[in-house]
């Protein structure tokens, strides 16, 4: 089903709940080369906690990237919802760290 297209479905008709909208970046074509690159930045820090939250933020790119089903196709058309910002999924431990590549490349949206 990789590459089967689904005519009917009118991505950009998709609607989400009103508390997610701090979850979804527009425009995310124009945007994933600028955060791949802050993360392949950070993945050479110092610091531990940043150089894990990098390679989990890459490694969540790449599998988005890989995929035909991810979070990518739930949302309208060209944007992404920031899951691994959102409260509650399980990157607990490295959400601090993608918080601060997010900002590092100007990615955070202003409610955080």
């Amino acid at each position: 089903l990789k590459d089967v297209a689904f005519p009917g479905v009118n991505m950009d008709s998709v609607t989400y709940a009103e508390e997610l909208s701090p979850f979804i970046l527009p425009d995310w074509q124009r945007h994933e080369v600028q955060l791949s690159d802050a993360a392949n930045a950070a993945k050479h820090s110092c610091d531990r906690n940043i150089h894990i939250a990098a390679l989990t933020l890459l490694s969540i790119l790449k599998r988005e990237k890989e995929s035909s089903y991810w979070i990518k196709d739930r949302w309208p058309r060209g944007s992404r919802f920031l899951y691994e910002l959102h409260p509650t999924n399980r990157l607990d431990r490295v959400r601090q760290g993608i918080t601060q590549i997010y900002d590092d490349a100007g990615l955070l949206p202003e409610s955080f």
